[in-house]
């Protein structure tokens, strides 16, 4: 009896035992369903952003990818993807920055953004010439007897392919230069400056209104005023000047703005330092960043290391030797060396009664079929005989003569009529560049007037050489440039026969030079959430 009522008592024991383990074993099998259900949320969560990361990264290598494809605006590339996961790019330009925003979509929806900034590199490929004012193999200074201007409210542009492009005065032109560039007090240029040298501005109130480039690694000297962005490839020390620079400034080396501030961003390589006063020397990475701030407004960025500016590039000096294929059209007429009739060196270069005072340029006003005069025979060309004779042209000119001294000339355009003149010294050596050998000479102008209505060209492998001021509308194409004179210059670019490429004949239309963009060198990336 005892022995059955404790065996019941065990039983029930053991009943309870089991429904307590299976309690148990049913909450460990609903909370790891739970955390199964959980972990397969997370997973795939998780392959949802890793999904979207690999997407704006695969648009950020797609964006870069595009950019530097031959041709390619890397302003303008905007790749997508349709598939899924997928991207969708933007590229934005800014002064010598262009940032590409990738946004991408992963499976579950989930975005992620990814920006990232790039240094834009210009390379301005220029043929001498072609839509050029004024093109110099040589230095050329610009003081106030060199007064240019602008026509139709366009910039001149002005090309130095060789020597030093000195200003000391205003100038409204876009300037490209292969050598350096200097500013000497007095100094406005109102477009841009690109140099294949280095920048010198040694004046507070001298001025570039538009873009600095200079793609020399020695030290700037900017001590003037720079309305645009300035990128140079080596050290920039701005002077005293106190001004607040508007745009962005890269540097290729230490910066000196202890006078100066900056309102756009300054990039500099992370090797470099900034001086902000006489003490205080800002490393890489900086803890100045209050006064960092109040001196670059639009803050630092400090890549590995930054690009210089590509060097404006020019095609070699247009050689050209005369041939009457080339002047199609053209009456020749080749001037005598004896006799004082028409068409006679005497005819032009002598004032006395026997030639009716230098009577030969006068009676240029009387043609009216375009005309080559070949004077190479009378050696120099002249007008500077007393007579100051006048012409007004009713059709095209062309000159040939070994040099010219047209001191004292008129010539102005007949009513309702737009004449062409060139005043040529050939080059006979076909080198490649200003070959200045006899019997080659200069063209002097002195108070020398090519007025309104005229396009006057200058060639000539030696040196323009103004002494005596006066008015020229037109193109000036020569080894270098004399200045003085009190000249007023008003571009009008024309060109020789061929100088255009192919077939072009006397008075074709130039065409002007071309500038690329690609991309540089990586400034900065940040990532983030959609």
């Amino acid at each position: 009896m005892n022995a059955r009522r404790r065996r019941s008592g065990d039983e029930g024991s053991t009943l309870v035992s089991v429904l307590v383990i299976v309690m148990v074993l049913g909450l460990l099998a609903v909370t790891l369903a739970g955390a199964v259900v959980a972990t397969a949320q997370t997973t795939a969560g998780v392959r949802g952003s890793l999904d979207s990361q690999a997407a704006s990264d695969a648009g950020l290598a797609a964006a870069v990818a595009s950019s530097t494809a031959t041709g390619a605006d890397p302003c303008a590339v905007k790749p997508a993807s349709t598939s899924a996961p997928t991207y969708a790019v933007t590229a934005s330009c800014a002064g010598d920055v262009v940032t590409f925003v990738s946004t991408g979509t992963g499976s579950d929806g989930s975005r992620t953004v990814t920006s990232a900034s790039y240094e834009l590199k210009k390379t301005t490929t220029v043929a001498p010439g072609l839509g050029a004012d004024m093109v110099f193999f040589g230095d050329a200074t610009f003081t106030s007897e060199v007064r240019s201007h602008e026509l139709d409210d366009r910039l001149l542009t002005i090309m130095m392919p060789r020597g030093t492009f000195v200003c000391q005065n205003h100038v409204p032109a876009n300037i490209l230069a292969g050598g350096n560039v200097k500013t000497n007090g007095q100094c406005t240029i109102d477009g841009t400056v690109a140099t294949g040298g280095s920048i010198s501005m040694s004046n507070a109130s001298d001025t570039i209104k538009g873009n600095l480039y200079a793609s020399s690694t020695a030290t700037a000297g900017i001590s003037g005023m720079i309305g645009g962005d300035i990128h140079v490839g080596g050290p920039i020390d701005f002077g005293w000047s106190g001004f607040t620079y508007p745009g962005n400034v890269f540097a290729g080396g230490n910066v000196d703005m202890t006078s100066v501030s900056i309102a756009g961003k300054l990039t500099l390589p992370r090797a470099s330092t900034i001086k902000l006063d006489g003490h205080l020397q800002v490393k890489y990475p900086t803890s100045a960043h209050a006064r960092v701030a109040k001196g670059t407004a639009g803050g630092l960025q400090w890549p590995t290391s930054t690009v210089p500016p590509t060097a404006p590039t020019f095609q070699s000096w247009f050689d050209y030797s005369y041939s009457a294929s080339d002047w199609p059209g053209f009456t020749v007429k080749t001037l005598a060396t004896s006799g004082d009739g028409p068409w006679t060196c005497n005819r032009f270069r002598d004032n006395n009664p026997s030639t009716g005072n230098a009577a030969g340029w006068r009676e240029l006003s009387a043609l009216t079929t375009p005309t080559v005069v070949d004077a190479r025979p009378c050696g120099t060309l002249s007008s500077n005989n007393g007579s100051k004779p006048v012409v007004t042209l009713q059709t095209d000119i062309a000159f040939l003569a070994n040099d010219y001294d047209i001191t004292a000339l008129t010539m102005k355009a007949a009513t309702g009529k737009t004449p062409k003149v060139w005043w040529i010294v050939e080059d006979r050596i076909a080198d490649g560049t200003p070959s200045c050998v006899s019997p080659a000479g200069t063209v002097n102008i002195n108070t020398t007037v090519m007025g309104e209505g005229i396009s006057a060209m200058i060639y000539t492998p030696c040196r323009i050489s103004i002494t005596g001021g006066g008015e020229w509308h037109g193109t000036f194409y020569g080894g270098g440039l004399n200045h003085g004179g009190l000249m007023d210059f008003y571009g009008r670019p024309l060109l020789l026969p061929g100088q255009g490429g192919g077939s072009s004949g006397p008075g074709s239309t130039p065409g002007g030079g071309t500038t690329t963009v690609s991309l540089g060198g990586l400034l900065s990336r940040t990532d983030g959430a959609g």
